[in-house]
């Protein structure tokens, strides 16, 4: 019961006035902390429906706002029934028919809102303990709502946020509520691109361009602003790439390219996302950076982790570039494709062989890599060899760190990428909106930018603790002139200068290193150092020192290095107004490249696609009658049984009077769905048709399509309603039009002219002429699909081998297993397995469980490591007795193989005498015995556990 109070105390009570509305509330909420309980208002009349009620010329004080008004218990308020079926058993209701009530009604002169009758007695718990925690108890104040709510725009820890709040309010407020104000504060979820695209170019100098397909669905965004652009003209030299992944909830990869600036620091100078990792779509976005990027020619070097794909696609778009692979991914490929089971080959040797390959790949010369190549040859791992010589010898100078020829500035793995992709997963929620993710990306980027900024201001303000004594030193002057960066590469070649001997006094020696032999003169070096960093190198200091030349020259310094030109090239852009940055105009580049669809699709090409006009169906589905839907569903019941049958099946309208009794009707016409019944085979969708039709649909699914880069085109008519299919061969897609009339300001947006020719998609001058235009507002956002965990689309390592699938669950070696797998697998040798499973449960096992044959019962049974006793339990005497019977049987028939059922120690399954411990073996798994030519085994193994097809 609420707290009892003296009449004189109580504010609330029968009599009581009130002048104002306003007043009344707030008394309102005195009593309800009084009561520590929560009204809420049950019955009203407003002030002008009382004075039409009354009819007696009354009129009420406009402040009074209502001529009568009830507040009721939140717990009451009326007879509470529920309309649930009781399927739905956690949900709960604040209802228990409390009869707590005040009522109010005006004054009969209209001034005053008098209490004319209430009941405080509740029928349910009142504490203060759950009064605070009531909806409204916790909800916050205006003021409060606009003060945390620039809190949730930094995004703070919700629990630390939670604390801070109760502290400072009172207020017992949940981590729900925190995530509810959270999302209100965020920006709305639009599938219109448009508005997406004008939110990404809502600053300065950023350009936007849009790819779709045919379809006019989206498939992939290129993002670049100003100073990216700038940053990748200063330092071109060398470009790193890398995708990551689950940032947006399209499952769209977002692809950085990276360059090193002046002072070592990584610089993100475009983003991709694209809908697939295709390489017509990443060709494309190349072709589109080129465009606005004209510095792609001084490009020297490209380094990746990616796959096959990524590799042919950067040596189309730079020729001129040589390519590198992450040391990391090299060593971790060749470590998962040699295996020792798929291999055949023993722990030991794989260990091995490993251990050279490493060498390989940290090989500083030509001729220590010869030296580590003839090491693993004399191994005769023949396995291996062969793996290594096929894919990686022949492409060695691309992941040989004492090999690669082009700067890349001692490059060797992507950790630099690896950590942009950490900064942006540190600021990006995962599986964001478009908007908010390029919004969020926005806030990466510039956050980056201030730390640039931040230690570019350190580089010109700071310099070397050096003495008064090397002021004028030669390290001194190269503190000046480069970055700190390049200033402690150079002081390091410096030091270790000092330890080199060159005996010679002319201008040209050969000086013996960890590297080999090296040529050096004043000036140059055959090392190699000069041209991965651009620096000069050790061995051009000692030289210069034995010659009697100043350490201080500049011949081999290049420009990216020199402190002036990087604080130049990292200055900040000067500001620009909202109206050279507005969208489609001024700096911003906004335009739309339509993409050819790809002869062969992937299966997440094919699920989205297919997934687009499955939702269509269920929305057409659902739109019409009871009825009519019921008819409809049956129709796409159908289909679905006819396809998981593998079973073709043909659509066809009929008109509406001929539709026979039992059809279904299908939009406003029939379909009769009709099955070939000779033809059973898998039927593949090479093809995808996009059908307009409003008034004739025809559905006919072909037999199996060849596999060939052959076009079909589809053309609409919105007359006839058909679509036809025309010649099988070379098919050109002429170009077309659609021209759109645009406001003033609004920028028109072109895309690309497609052409085929021989049966393969080629685009010719992509995005250097343009005949046609296509409004952002026509391209839609690609569905939203499922997690279904890394976006599929390359299948190909870097070097051109399939990726290995990952497997289920591992098998595990019997002995290791848990009792109760033991057991199982045990008992699974005398009885079937429902038996097994009723034993376990707790059933005792009779003699009619008992397998009767000794034919069927398992030879593992016969293993001199099996403990049978421990499964005795789970039968009864006669049972067991029955069991050991069968093990005496087996026992004298002897091991039999499990293929052909054979004895191991006598003949194999081609009836040929063989030799137990050479030509059989054992599963770990299931503890059976195999014949190697009936296990699939051509000889036999090294390695000690083996397991068979059945455990694996």
């Amino acid at each position: 019961k609420a707290p009892k109070m003296a009449e004189d105390e109580k504010e609330i009570h029968v009599g009581a006035q009130f002048a104002s509305f306003q007043l009344l509330e707030a008394a309102m909420k005195r009593f309800e902390q009084q009561q520590m309980v929560t009204y809420w208002i049950r019955d009203c009349r407003k002030a002008c429906a009382y004075e039409k009620r009354q009819g007696d010329g009354i009129v009420l004080n406009q402040a009074l706002v209502y001529g009568e008004i009830k507040w009721a218990c939140i717990k009451g308020g009326g007879k509470f029934a529920t309309v649930g079926n009781g399927k739905r058993l956690n949900s709960r209701t604040y209802r228990e028919d409390c009869p707590s009530f005040v009522r109010f009604k005006a004054s009969s002169d209209g001034r005053k809102l008098n209490c004319v009758a209430m009941d405080t007695n509740h029928n349910h718990l009142v504490s203060e303990e759950t009064f605070a925690y009531l909806p409204k108890q916790r909800k916050l104040t205006n003021d409060e709502q606009k003060h945390f709510d620039s809190l949730l725009v930094a995004r703070p820890n919700k629990k630390i946020l939670q604390q801070h709040i109760v502290k400072s309010t009172g207020k017992m407020v949940t981590l729900k509520d925190i995530h509810n104000y959270a999302a209100r504060i965020q920006p709305q979820h639009t599938h219109n691109l448009e508005d997406i695209v004008k939110d990404i170019t809502g600053d300065p100098g950023i350009t936007v361009d849009v790819i779709s397909d045919d379809e006019k669905v989206l498939t992939a965004i290129y993002f670049q602003t100003e100073t990216m652009s700038k940053l990748f003209s200063a330092y071109p030299e060398l470009l790193m790439v890398d995708a990551t992944y689950k940032l947006n909830d399209l499952r769209m990869p977002v692809f950085l390219q990276l360059v090193q600036d002046g002072n070592g620091e990584s610089e993100i100078i475009s983003v991709f996302v694209m809908a697939n990792e295709c390489g017509e779509t990443l060709s494309c976005l190349l072709d589109i950076f080129k465009k606005h990027n004209p510095d792609w020619v001084r490009v020297q070097t490209v380094l990746s982790d990616k796959d096959f794909m990524e590799r042919s696609v950067y040596t189309t778009a730079f020729p001129q570039v040589k390519l590198q692979l992450c040391l990391f991914h090299v060593l971790r490929s060749m470590n998962r494709e040699i295996h020792v089971e798929k291999m055949k080959i023993r722990i030991e040797d794989k260990n091995m062989c490993l251990e050279l390959l490493q060498k390989l790949a940290y090989s500083k010369s030509e001729e220590e890599y010869q030296g580590h190549l003839k090491s693993l040859k004399q191994t005769k791992i023949q396995e291996v060899i062969q793996y290594f010589m096929n894919n990686w010898h022949a492409i060695r100078e691309e992941w040989v760190v004492g090999l690669k020829k082009s700067c890349n500035f001692g490059n060797n793995t992507n950790n630099r990428t690896e950590n942009a992709n950490g900064v942006l997963k540190q600021v990006i929620d995962k599986f964001s909106t478009l908007r908010k993710f390029f919004a969020d990306l926005k806030v990466a980027l510039n956050s980056l930018r201030l730390e640039r900024d931040r230690r570019r201001a350190d580089a010109l303000l700071k310099r070397p603790t050096l003495s008064i004594e090397d002021d004028l030193t030669d390290t001194c002057r190269y503190a000046r002139l480069l970055t700190p960066y390049a200033y402690n590469v150079v002081v390091k070649q410096l030091q270790l200068s000092e330890k080199i001997q060159i005996d010679s006094c002319t201008e040209i020696s050969t000086i013996s290193t960890s590297c080999g032999e090296v040529t050096v003169t004043a000036t140059s070096c055959s090392c190699g150092f000069s041209v991965l960093y651009l620096l000069p190198c050790r061995h051009v200091f000692a030289m210069r020192r034995r010659l009697g030349l100043g350490l201080y020259f500049t011949d081999l310094v290049a420009d990216r290095w020199h402190l002036l030109k990087y604080c130049e090239n990292t200055k900040p852009l000067p500001s620009m107004t909202s109206t050279e940055s507005s969208f489609g105009c001024g700096a911003s580049s906004n335009t739309v490249s339509v993409l050819p669809r790809p002869v062969t699709l992937s299966q997440s090409q094919k699920y989205k696609s297919a997934f687009v006009q499955a939702q269509k169906l269920a929305e057409l589905a659902s739109e019409p009658s009871t009825n009519k839907y019921k008819d409809r569903y049956a129709v796409l019941v159908k289909l679905a049984s006819l396809w998981e049958q593998d079973q073709d099946a043909t659509v066809i309208r009929t008109e509406q009077g001929e539709v026979e009794p039992g059809k279904p009707n299908f939009i406003d016409a029939s379909f009769n769905i009709t099955i070939d019944e000779e033809q059973q085979a898998s039927v593949t969708a090479k093809e995808q048709m996009s059908v307009f039709d409003k008034e004739q649909v025809s559905m006919i699914d072909e037999e199996q399509v060849n596999e060939t880069d052959e076009e079909q085109v589809n053309e609409t008519d919105e007359e006839r309603g058909s679509v036809t299919n025309e010649e099988q061969g070379s098919v050109t897609n002429e170009e077309q039009a659609c021209e759109m009339d645009h406001d003033e300001g609004q920028q028109e947006v072109e895309y690309s002219t497609l052409r085929h020719a021989k049966g393969k998609a080629v685009l010719q001058e992509r995005l250097l002429k343009n005949d046609a235009t296509l409004p952002l507002s026509a391209v839609t956002l690609p569905p939203r699909m499922k997690k279904r965990g890394r976006p599929k689309g390359s299948y190909l390592t870097a070097i051109g081998v399939s990726k290995k699938k990952k497997c289920g669950q591992k098998p595990v070696k019997f002995f290791k297993r848990t009792p109760i797998e033991k057991d199982r697998g045990m008992l699974g040798w005398f009885v079937n397995s429902q038996s097994v499973e009723a034993a376990l449960s707790g059933t005792m096992l009779t003699v009619q469980d008992v397998k009767q044959s000794p034919n069927d019962v398992s030879s593992a049974c016969l293993d001199e490591n099996i403990n049978i006793d421990r499964i005795r339990k789970y039968f009864c005497v006669s049972a067991w007795k029955q069991v050991l019977m069968m093990i005496n049987k087996v026992r004298e028939r002897g091991w039999l193989c499990r293929i052909c059922c054979k004895d191991v120690d006598t003949q194999c399954s081609q009836g040929q005498p063989t030799d137990c411990e050479d030509i059989s073996i054992c599963c770990d798994g299931c503890l059976e015995w195999y014949h190697l030519p009936c296990a699939g085994v051509r000889k036999a193994l090294k390695c000690k556990t083996w397991f068979c097809k059945l455990c694996y």
